[in-house]
């Protein structure tokens, strides 16, 4: 699956958005209940939760 960030870390500030580009696209790794384990800007995987993006390749 490929997700958008639709929010950025300054207007969610309740959830961690770590080193994610807003408008970018990221292949999810895992699904977990209602969060997206991405591999974001760091090269590491994180947790996101999903309201943070958009699908736009399922």
């Amino acid at each position: 699956m490929k997700v958008r960030v639709i929010e950025s870390k300054r207007t969610l500030a309740n959830c961690y958005t770590g080193d994610l580009l807003e408008g970018k696209v990221y292949n999810v790794d895992n699904v977990e209940k209602n969060f997206y384990r991405i591999t974001d800007e760091s090269g590491e995987d994180y947790i996101y939760h999903k309201d943070l993006f958009e699908i736009v390749e399922k």
